[in-house]
């Protein structure tokens, strides 16, 4: 089991970093939820997130950009105390990945794949975390990521830790989808905007090749739209094709995954 892996490689649970006026509105929003973009533009939920949180027009139609992956940002944890600075962390258990709606990054990279990407499929090739700080020991190691796809509802979460304090959340009750489906088209990381960092499987390497990111988009792409990767030479070129189909497939896409399972 995926959670079983992930414990196995030196973490203990996951963890959403959020602002107190935040977890506020996060306990009035429907579902009492940590909601994707898409789930904010639709509820209309104005909350814009510590890490990772685009502001949305709530007049404009909905559109993926180029930026953040548009999912709910949460972090493996090996030690909580890099918390204990956090105005409010909501403590999520590792059995949250036995459903098959996320990707981790090594490396915080606004949720870009990249080298250093795993799936619920090949997360046992990642490595330990001793290996990546022993790796990173040169540089800031600036954190871990994990993108879900949809929305988490607040009752997953086991724990909050509010002004350095873990309490037990009262409406704790663990209930996973495991029906869920992952989206993983979306634009390269040529659009990342944060701290340039090496990929531990790529030294000396801080982003990804125009063949890597084609390759990808060959593999997460639905059956009749393989052949947009056709003649493509370079990520511009891969995006170019994805965004102008008869409709803006990182957009339809991702708007027709989240359709199928809220």
């Amino acid at each position: 089991m995926q959670h079983e892996i992930v414990r196995s490689k030196g973490y203990t649970c996951l963890a959403h970093v959020t602002t107190y006026k935040n977890y506020e509105e996060l306990l009035k929003t429907p579902n009492s939820a940590i909601h994707t973009i898409y789930d904010r533009y639709m509820n209309k939920v104005a909350v814009r997130g510590v890490y990772s949180y685009c502001d949305i027009n709530f007049n404009e139609p909905f559109r993926v950009c180029p930026g953040d992956f548009p999912g709910v940002y949460l972090s493996l944890v090996h030690d909580i105390d890099e918390f204990s600075k956090s105005d409010v962390v909501l403590i999520f258990p590792l059995e949250m990945l036995q459903q098959n709606n996320w990707h981790f990054n090594i490396v915080d990279r606004c949720g870009a794949i990249g080298y250093d990407t795993y799936f619920p499929e090949t997360i046992a090739q990642s490595p330990h975390i001793d290996d990546i700080h022993d790796y990173y020991t040169k540089e800031a190691y600036i954190g871990n990521e994990v993108i879900f796809h949809h929305s988490i509802p607040l009752q997953n979460s086991s724990h909050v830790i509010i002004g350095g304090t873990m309490t037990a959340n009262p409406m704790y009750n663990l209930k996973l989808n495991l029906k869920l489906t992952r989206n993983c088209v979306f634009y390269s990381d040529k659009f990342y905007s944060g701290v340039d960092v090496n990929y531990y499987c790529q030294d000396g390497i801080i982003t990804t090749s125009d063949a890597f990111y084609i390759d990808l988009m060959r593999r997460e792409l639905p059956a009749e739209f393989k052949h947009l990767c056709d003649g493509t030479k370079s990520k511009i070129d891969m995006e170019q094709a994805i965004m102008n189909c008869h409709v803006d497939l990182f957009t339809y896409l991702h708007v027709q995954n989240q359709s199928r399972t809220i």
